[in-house]
């Protein structure tokens, strides 16, 4: 998520382009489908292809070199080019294919070394689902199967040869609708809060025409986060007041043809934006005094271990939309004063507790002696 707006390529909502097969072909086909689409149908510079695979597939690689030469196929490790549904389930190595966007984004010389993933941009992924992982260690699966993904958004700005997935029409026409709303210019300064709205909204709308919502709990705990998020950004800019709800139109426009589930939910996407914001405004207005001047100062650029603290403790937000905030307002945070004062919270407070129950005990071996209770004293007799 924190890469959201500050790169080139992220998305938190995206449209997935992919094919599927369980047991119809596999990795030799994939291969070749990936290929000739890349270049027949999306029509892809072919001097600029590359294609990575897991460092132990040494099949991949071989396919691989039918259609591209040997020094544009890389091998990665299990981190980039093995894939996996959690710590149990179906998994497999993977292949990617990028394109390479030029130097002027790096002077990297492959994927490889391309730490920023700026320069090679990677627009679809290859998994080989042929293995398992079980309580009892890695086996294989009866089956092999493919499943392949592409993001639309980043083929499309290959494709039209923009620098970023946020200059594609659909996003850039919502940036269009905030700068109208905004104080600000949309300028490297800047840019990184038009896109984190203008991507922010569409996950939030999508998710809640699926029937879901902000809540505290579960995915609701995420759209919250993003919501939150979304409205830091604009108070970043400027915009006065609640305002995701007035950016849902332009959505609606640019892509209910394709979702009508949009336009049939507008109006209830609309009013849990607007519910959602005015609560969040009225909490920042109302005991966010700090969080307020993180937000409206354009000089700091360090958040101590104490305001980083005060933040949680005062005002709930944990430290993952702590580090998220800060990264947004382009400040360092002292994390290892934020730990200690957290570390000696945690110790106040069993120390605070094991005194209440030092007491609760104390009271009910007292409670245990002979009393005699008088009529007058009900407080005492409910009490006990």
């Amino acid at each position: 998520l924190e890469n959201v707006g500050h790169t080139n390529r992220h998305l938190t909502f995206f449209e997935m382009l992919g094919n599927f097969s369980f047991g119809d072909y596999f990795k030799e086909q994939a291969i070749g489908y990936a290929f000739q689409v890349s270049m027949e149908i999306f029509q892809l510079p072919y001097d600029l292809l590359w294609a990575t695979v897991y460092e132990e597939d040494d099949e991949s690689f071989e396919l691989w070199k039918k259609h591209l030469p040997e020094n544009r196929i890389v091998r990665m490790g299990k981190k980039d080019n093995f894939w996996s549904m959690g710590e149990f389930g179906p998994c497999g190595p993977c292949s990617e294919l990028y394109l390479d966007k030029g130097p002027k984004f790096s002077n990297a010389s492959s994927p490889l070394y391309d730490a920023d993933g700026e320069r090679y941009c990677e627009f679809w992924n290859l998994v080989f689902m042929e293995k398992e992982n079980t309580q009892k260690g890695l086996v294989s699966l009866p089956t092999k199967n493919i499943d392949t993904g592409s993001g639309l958004e980043r083929v499309l700005s290959l494709i039209e040869g923009k620098n970023s997935v946020f200059e594609t029409d659909v996003l850039a026409e919502l940036i269009e609708s905030i700068k109208p709303l905004s104080q600000k210019p949309y300028n490297p300064s800047f840019s990184a809060h038009f896109r984190i709205i203008a991507d922010h909204i569409r996950a939030l709308s999508f998710a809640i025409a699926d029937k879901s919502a902000p809540s505290n709990t579960k995915e609701g705990y995420v759209l919250r986060k993003i919501l939150r998020r979304a409205a830091r950004s604009g108070k970043a800019l400027g915009i006065q007041g609640p305002f995701l709800a007035k950016l849902l139109p332009v959505l609606c426009e640019t892509m209910g043809g394709f979702y009508p589930e949009l336009i049939a939910r507008k109006d209830g996407i609309a009013s849990i934006l607007q519910e959602e914001e005015d609560s969040y405004t009225y909490t920042l207005e109302k005991g966010g005094a700090l969080l307020n001047s993180l937000v409206e100062s354009p000089t700091k650029k360090h958040l101590s271990g104490e305001e980083a603290f005060k933040l949680k403790d005062t005002y709930g937000l944990p430290l993952d939309e702590i580090l998220l905030l800060s990264k947004d307002l382009g400040l360092n945070v002292d994390i290892a004063s934020f730990r200690a004062l957290e570390k000696k919270a945690q110790e106040l407070s069993k120390g605070a507790k094991k005194e209440e129950v030092d007491i609760a005990v104390s009271l009910f071996h007292s409670w245990k002696s002979p009393c005699i209770f008088h009529e007058d004293e009900p407080s005492l007799k409910s009490l006990i």
